[in-house]
């Protein structure tokens, strides 16, 4: 080989050897130093500085040093800050004696962590920190992990300023706290225990417990960045105005989580302290599992204030909080135009404040699955929703609450929709003991499925419900039970407010008051209300004092019913309609079920006064009063009724046990009027100056001492196509009285009419006392078979034609009239039509007696008339397929 061969190998493998050896050298620079763990025993400042100077990243500070007798871990008492500006880790715990402690000695802040940089707190006590400055014992502009540690009797302090922090205070920093403690720091500003700017904060099983801020924030205070607490604990912090444990402003992740608890925290200024317990302001807060109790604040929110934030609260139990300000709930308070909230599955228990013990709302809410108990407030114990508040319920129940008015719920602002609520038990001084609202501004709401039971208005009105305004509520499924009150309106009281409820009882409830105000044992209404009842039992509510309307209480109100019950309900004393009472309004009733009613003066069933009621589809029986109007008693009314009973009056109702009819008018169809017992007069009907047409009725077994089926003065009444059957009065005119005429002429005109089987001790059939204007006219009419008293009385007929009477009694003498012959007329009975009638015989003289065409187009049933040569005398044309004797035809089979 050659020398330049040689020595070409040569310098390659010289080369190559370089090249392996810088690779290798650069491996061994790149791999970090393993973590050092740095020892002091004994405890001086000198010491702890030269660990801290000869630590590297990652290296750990053990103190561990003792005390020489008896032998507790020492405290290093620092004279200056230390500037962290490496990543350590400072372990504080003596292998057995415990937790090592390093004191500012109330001089001093003890770190400064900068940016970029991370300390390690594990098992130490950071204490006496005192600072000019923002952060009593630690600044930190990197990262904070603190395992196991205390940060106690920390604190800031400015003559001129406010510095925050009490214990830390950090910016753009990243704080992680586990198992720590923050126990009795102050901060002259904000953040008694920490103070975070923009920042991300975790706290995990921690406690912030006794700090003070003499700003906002007693326990901590946030803003901006990120927050979450999981297991952490405040309690017993204060803050002299706002978020006596907790303050948050522009933070946008923020939760407090999984078994946190903030309690007996202060928010203290006596004019302007908000949020007790925490304060949340334009922030995005979440709670979920967490327990807010004991927390006081002298203003709103002693719980909770949240301001224009997006307020997330979540299977939380808000109990034993404190408001003491004009307005602001104990529990937790909303605010914010365009705030909107989400609270579910809470627990709001014995708060209390001056508005909305448990819940107060001015912003937007959705809550549901909530349990408000024991909560009070002068307004809204359980929740008070203002004005500018719109809040949605469902599946919420308010139990035991106390307020003022609505004890339960109280709004001024607008409810949405809503489902499944439980207000019950709830006590109210005044107005609403379950739900009071009061609007200003024309608002609508839908509730389904509601319970107001047991709820009380001490000495108020609406015992179960109060709405006032330019409110229309419509409730689905109601059930307003067992409510009390000591004014009007046990079960609801309503003002110039619309009310529709369908499908629902108003039962038990009961106006227990002591003078003429008390009314409306069930539902009372008034001013320009407009209600609707569809589907409604109204039964066993009571008035006991003086009062109107043991059921319903309307005034001023117009009123749609269908389908509706009124069983059983009392207005005592010398009260007025037991079942409904009307004045100065409209109603129409369609199906109606009126029985076992008491007003003990008048109108057992009904009592209707300067009003108009139309009514159709009734049944009313064993209804009583004292007075008048036993079934229904109407004064200065225009009453029409359509296909109504009125029935079993015997209460010793002294006039109209029936109806009993005073200046008022109407038109009468399809009704029967049967066993009802005046003590005076009128057993079924008491017309007094009133105007009255009756078509297809009948009035059957009435009882009085005058008029026993119909007793009229002063009034002019028409009867067409009528059957007055089996009537008695004592005195005067089993069927009809026709009196004396001395205020306006009493005028009776009979068309198609029949009497039968009516009997009294003078004018068994009709009685016309004798006077000038007492006058009576008869068409097509049958007066029979009076068993006692002959069939007529008094004075004669100013004209009558095509009548008969069964004897001479009536000296009829018009065109052809027939005296003294027998109607042959069956029993009373139903042969079809609305209500029972007389048929005649085939061989009845009444059959085809009517010559020419002056009679009614149909009969008592409906049936077209004539059906001869001529019409039928009385209320019912015989047609051919009449059976000769109708009672056996019609009698129900039943096969078994």
């Amino acid at each position: 080989m050659g020398i330049r061969s040689v020595m070409l190998s040569i310098i390659l493998t010289v080369v190559l050897l370089g090249l392996l050896s810088a690779v290798l050298t650069e491996r061994v620079v790149a791999e970090p130093n393993a973590p050092n763990t740095i020892t002091i025993d004994t405890c001086t400042e000198t010491n702890f500085n030269a660990a801290l100077a000869s630590a590297n990243n990652g290296d750990v500070i053990h103190v561990r040093c003792l005390t020489s007798s008896p032998l507790f871990p020492e405290t290093i008492v620092f004279s200056a800050q230390k500037p962290i500006s490496k990543s350590i880790t400072i372990l504080g715990t003596h292998p057995a004696k415990g937790v090592n402690l390093l004191s500012g000695n109330d001089a001093t802040r003890l770190f400064v962590v900068n940016d970029g940089h991370a300390l390690t707190l594990t098992n130490i006590t950071v204490e006496h920190g005192d600072s000019g400055g923002s952060g009593g014992c630690l600044q930190v502009y990197g990262s904070l992990i603190a395992l196991t540690t205390t940060l106690r009797h920390c604190r800031t302090f400015g003559l001129i300023s406010s510095p925050d922090g009490g214990a830390i205070y950090a910016n753009g920093a990243n704080v992680t706290l586990t198992n720590t403690t923050f126990y009795s720091n102050t901060a002259d500003g904000d953040g008694g225990g920490l103070y975070a700017y923009n920042s991300a904060v975790y706290a995990n099983r921690s406690r912030f417990e006794s700090n003070v801020a003499y700003n906002h924030g007693g326990g901590y205070y946030q803003r901006l960045g990120s927050l979450r607490f999981d297991a952490t604990t405040l309690t017993s912090n204060t803050a002299r105005y706002r978020g006596g444990g907790l303050y948050t402003t522009e933070v946008l992740t923020l939760a407090l989580l999984f078994n946190s608890r903030v309690e007996f925290n202060r928010a203290t200024d006596l004019t302007t302290s908000l949020g007790g317990g925490a304060f949340f302001t334009a922030s995005w807060p979440l709670v979920q599992e967490a327990f807010f109790t004991g927390n006081r604040a002298q203003q709103g929110g002693g719980a909770i204030y949240s301001e224009n934030s997006q307020l997330a609260l979540y299977r939380t139990v808000i109990s034993g909080n404190v408001a003491q300000g004009y307005d602001g709930s104990g529990g937790v308070e909303f605010r914010g135009m365009n705030s909107t909230g989400a609270i579910y599955n809470n627990l709001f228990h014995s708060n209390h404040s001056r508005n909305g013990g448990g819940l107060y709302n001015a912003g937007k809410l959705e809550t549901g699955y909530n349990q408000f108990t024991r909560n009070d407030a002068y307004y809204g114990g359980g929740i008070y929703n203002e004005k500018r508040g719109t809040l949605s319920l469902i599946y919420t129940t308010f139990e035991q609450n106390d307020g003022g008015s609505g004890a339960g719920l109280y709004s001024n602002g607008r409810i949405g929709t809503s489902r499944n609520l439980t207000f019950t038990q709830n006590q109210g001084a005044w107005e609403g003991g379950g739900f009071y609202w009061y609007t200003s501004t024309s608002t609508s709401a839908i509730m389904t499925n509601v319970v107001f039971l047991n709820n009380e208005a001490a000495v108020g009105d609406g015992g179960g419900l109060f709405i006032s305004g330019k409110i229309t509520l419509t409730l689905f499924n109601a059930m307003i039970v067992g409510n009390q009150v000591e004014h009007d309106g046990a079960g609801v009281y309503a003002y110039s407010a619309n009310l529709h409820i369908y499908n629902g009882t108003i039962t038990d409830n009961k106006v227990d008051g002591t003078d003429s105000l008390s009314s409306g044992g069930g539902l009372y209404m008034t001013g320009t209300s407009k209600l609707t009842l569809n589907n409604v039992q109204v039964d066993r509510n009571r008035i006991d004092h003086v009062g109107k309307g043991g059921g319903l209480h309307l005034y001023g109100t117009t009123a749609t019913l269908n389908n509706i019950t009124l069983n059983d309900n009392l207005a005592s004393g010398a009260a007025q309609g037991g079942g409904l009472y009307l004045e100065n309004g409209s109603a129409t009733i369609n199906g109606l079920t009126a029985s076992g009613n008491l007003g003990a003066y008048s109108g057992g069933g009904l009592d209707v006064r300067n009003a108009t009621l139309n009514l159709s589809n009734a049944n009313i029986h064993h209804n009583g009063a004292s007075a008048t109007g036993g079934g229904i008693n109407a004064y200065k009314t225009t009453l029409a009724l359509n296909n109504v009973t009125i029935r079993d009056h015997d209460s010793g109702t002294a006039n109209g046990a029936g109806i009993e009819c005073y200046d008022c008018e109407g038109v009468w169809q399809n009704v029967t009027l049967s066993h009802n017992l005046a003590d005076g007069n009128g057993g079924g009907l008491r017309a007094y100056q009133a105007a009255l047409t009756l078509q297809n009725a009948t009035f059957e077994g009435n009882t009085s001492n005058e008029g026993g089926g119909i007793y009229n003065d002063d009034t002019t009444l028409q009867l067409i196509n009528v059957t007055l059957s089996g009537n008695q009065a004592t005195a005067h005119g089993g069927g009809l009285y026709n009196g004396d005429g001395t205020v306006a002429p009493s005028v009776i005109s009979l068309t198609n009419v029949t009497l039968k089987d009516n009997g009294s001790g003078d004018g068994g059939g009709i009685y016309n006392f004798n006077a000038p204007d007492t006058l009576a006219y008869l068409k097509n009419t049958v007066i029979a078979d009076s068993p006692a008293g002959s069939n007529c009385k008094g004075k004669g007929f100013a004209s009558s034609k095509y009548s008969l009477s069964s004897d001479n009694t009536c000296s009829l003498s018009g065109t052809g009239d027939q005296n003294n012959v027998a109607a042959k007329l069956n029993p009373l009975s139903w042969v079809g039509g609305p209500n029972k009638v007389h048929l005649p015989l085939p061989d009845s003289p009444v059959v085809d007696m009517v010559i020419g065409s002056d009679f009614p187009g149909t009969d008592q049933r409906g049936l077209s008339r004539a059906q001869g040569a001529g019409a039928d005398a009385g209320s019912v044309e015989r047609q051919a397929t009449d059976p000769i004797y109708g009672l056996l035809v019609y009698l129900p089979l039943v096969i078994k």
